[in-house]
């Protein structure tokens, strides 16, 4: 078990090695010695910028921009963290691009828009209309079929892209323009929304209830008796009886 274990002596060489890059304090024209603590203002660069700075400060290019070194320094340090926001960004966005691809296989395609219907409003999230009409998740955006095409078309253009398509949806709900909106309470007042009448459950007083001999009876106890020893009572009357005392007492009540 453990000789299965053991990394093959090649597998180690062959592995990469990471690259640090080492940090270089640095402060009024200076580099720093190494301290536990170093001041507020100190600026931390990398060994390729500060060799860099160095070499600009003997060419005496620095005297010539109008800057001092530590000025220079510092716009290194931001050149360098906006670079490197700039690579993560990509980064991100293809990788989220990616997420999308497997979450939403489902590419947004046009809907067909019938005569009257182009203002209608259709729930929208992920990329997509979802199935449901009902249950809407938090997030959940209200477009037009009309503005729903036009990101179909959009992203069937390459204009956009998939995950981009919930911000522009946003976005057309934020700056719709007066007749717009007009066009769309229009469509809602004259197709009000359908709501389905629920089930009527039975009444309680229409069911019946078995009581022998002053005693409730379970309904599978009823072959048990002749129907002359039943007494019938609905649900309202068996509470009477309830509340008055049950028992022939109550009955006769």
């Amino acid at each position: 078990m453990a000789k299965a274990q053991q990394k093959n002596p090649e597998q180690i060489e062959n592995k990469p090695k990471l690259k640090t890059v080492k940090i270089i304090p640095f402060l009024n024209g200076k580099r720093l010695k190494k301290a536990e603590k170093y001041p507020p203002e100190t600026i931390f660069l990398s060994e390729p910028d500060y060799k860099e700075l160095l070499k600009v400060k003997k060419q005496g290019k620095i005297e010539e921009a109008g800057l001092t070194v530590d000025e220079l320094a510092r716009e290194l340090v931001k050149y360098r963290e906006e670079e490197l926001q700039r690579t993560i960004n990509e980064a991100f966005e293809e990788g989220i691009s990616a997420l999308f691809e497997v979450r939403n296989p489902r590419k947004l395609r046009k809907k067909t828009i019938k005569p009257g219907e182009g203002y209608r409003l259709v729930p929208f999230w992920n990329g997509t209309i979802p199935a449901t009409r009902k249950n809407h998740p938090p997030g959940t955006i209200f477009i037009t079929l009309i503005e729903y095409n036009c990101l179909a078309s959009a992203l069937k253009a390459g204009d956009i892209k998939q995950h981009q398509v919930d911000d522009y949806a946003r976005a057309f709900v934020k700056y719709r323009e007066p007749e717009e909106i007009e066009a769309i309470e229009e469509y809602i007042r004259k197709h009000p929304p359908k709501v389905k009448p629920k089930k009527k459950k039975k009444a309680e007083d229409d069911r019946l209830f078995p009581v022998v001999n002053d005693k409730r009876i379970w309904d599978s106890e009823v072959k048990d008796y002749k129907p002359e020893e039943i007494l019938w009572l609905t649900g309202k009357e068996l509470n009477i009886v309830w509340e008055a005392d049950f028992g022939r007492k109550g009955f006769q009540a």
